[in-house]
């Protein structure tokens, strides 16, 4: 029962997203929250109408997320970091307590990816934990903790040229910085 109420509480968005091919992008957006619909929200949603409780939440994010023009579009339409943005949004719809992100930016330009970042991280009261290859949008987060070969080759608060070094080795840290 535990491990239900915090699967519930927990959002994820991954990489390669799951969105469910030859729906809208609305209608996969609204199944973020799927386990708590009742049997009126099954009904709006086979009618293709989005339950009233959800309406002001999917219009801000799909809107903050640029996404908002493209809610009747089936998402294997979609180029893949609009497909990024559908999913970020379906995570985010049931504001969640926690929110796993991997490698969240790397379908967005970064114009985009600065902008999801931003939202995530003024997300209230969610604990975000996000995976990610780019120092950049590492350096963004007050914490950091890097892992290199199974072991925790960082934690800490700011990434500076050595610590980029004991994360990548002195063969990969001028490439990544």
């Amino acid at each position: 029962a535990e491990a239900t109420a915090i699967r519930r509480q927990t959002g994820f968005v991954r990489q390669r997203d799951d969105l469910v091919r030859g729906m809208s992008a609305r209608t996969n957006m609204l199944m973020g929250d799927v386990h708590r619909w009742r049997l009126c929200d099954w009904l709006c949603v086979g009618r293709g109408v989005v339950p009233r409780r959800y309406a002001s939440r999917l219009t801000t994010y799909a809107s903050q997320h640029g996404v908002d023009t493209l809610l009747d579009t089936r998402v294997d339409q979609l180029s893949g970091g609009q497909r990024q943005r559908v999913a970020l949004v379906r995570a985010l719809l049931p504001e969640p307590s926690l929110l796993l992100a991997d490698e969240i930016t790397s379908g967005l330009d970064p114009t985009r990816a600065a902008a999801a970042i931003a939202h995530l991280r003024s997300a209230d009261g969610a604990t975000l934990v996000l995976t990610t290859h780019d120092l950049t949008v590492a350096r963004q987060f007050p914490r950091i903790v890097a892992i290199r070969d199974g072991k925790i080759a960082f934690d800490g608060e700011e990434l500076g040229e050595r610590d980029v070094h004991a994360i990548y080795g002195d063969e990969l840290a001028d490439a990544v910085r």
